[in-house]
């Protein structure tokens, strides 16, 4: 199947291309990536699309007119919107800035040195930001390809101004990109990192959840309503000025440093470790619980 599709690639693109064996290769070698990350090839083609069309992107047959380009570039580079319940994003190698405006609309600017590939959406009052390095133009796709062989290495950031005591819901899902959330007010933030860092500070949320498996979460006079909950393979976890109620993080090896915002007697602390257990029962209502297998943990209290 992968070989018919690659063939009729190969007769629409224009024999004067002098990179066609290359895009060949390109090609060939990101559907290769997307089954090794589970993928089936069925599914792969039908989002590629018919090869002719793959093949247009290469080719120009359909190219824009300058006013289209321009119009397209504006529309790529800069968003508003108002009355957003939740930002939902979605991406491999963006970085992002989540920040307050005395502004009553939400502002989204994208910088990029090529393609980010990104699509920006407001669909029942639900912002999407998603980075797909599949969809777009493959020409610009296949000219990044080219020089890196990577699309991690796109710089893209992803700047979001929102209107102060939005309270809006906050959904990140990010591989490799860094995320500062700087003096916002939200509802129920959840992070979500494979080898990227995220640093808030100065946030209050209502609920917080984070996932990394390399990266850093560095959390800086950060405030949660109800509960903080965080899980790592071996990064890194520090806060300063945490307070909230209820703590739990799991680790396997990363390093903990947790400095929490109250008094240690309010908190019931539960440390357990491979062959090593704490526990010690509070005079409140709070919890600090930690489970980890080999990293270290160090925590302290604030009063």
């Amino acid at each position: 199947m992968l070989n018919d599709y690659l063939a009729r690639l190969k007769n629409a693109l224009h024999n004067d291309i002098e990179e066609r064996d290359e895009i060949l290769n390109f090609m060939e070698e990101m559907i290769n990536d997307r089954m090794e990350n589970g993928e089936s090839l069925e599914d792969i083609l039908r989002s590629l699309g018919d090869p002719e069309t793959v093949a247009e992107s290469f080719t120009g047959k359909r190219s824009e007119s300058p006013k289209e380009e321009e119009k397209r570039a504006d529309q790529l580079s800069h968003y508003e919107y108002r009355n957003i319940r939740k930002i939902d994003i979605d991406s491999i190698s963006c970085s992002y800035e989540i920040f307050s405006s005395n502004d009553d609309r939400f502002l989204i600017d994208i910088e990029a040195d090529s393609d980010p590939g990104i699509t920006v959406t407001n669909r029942n009052s639900i912002l999407k930001i998603d980075q797909d390095p599949i969809e777009g133009n493959f020409r610009s796709m296949f000219r990044n390809w080219s020089v890196s062989r990577n699309f991690f290495n796109r710089k893209v950031l992803v700047k979001i101004a929102v209107p102060q005591d939005s309270r809006c819901d906050l959904q990140i899902d990010n591989v490799s990109g860094t995320i500062h959330i700087n003096d916002v007010v939200l509802g129920k933030a959840e992070i979500e990192c494979v080898s990227g860092s995220a640093t808030l500070t100065d946030v209050h949320a209502h609920a917080l959840d984070s996932e990394n498996v390399s990266g850093s979460l560095v959390l800086q006079n950060v405030t949660v309503d109800e509960r903080t909950e965080m899980e790592m393979v071996s990064g890194s976890i520090r806060t300063s000025m945490l307070k909230s109620p209820k703590i739990s993080l799991e680790t396997v090896s990363g390093s903990v440093d947790l400095q929490i915002d109250g008094k240690k007697e309010d908190y019931e602390i539960r440390i357990e470790k491979l062959f090593q257990d704490e526990h010690i029962q509070g005079n409140g209502n709070c919890l600090l619980k930690i489970e980890s297998v080999s990293g270290g943990i160090r925590y302290g209290f604030s009063v």
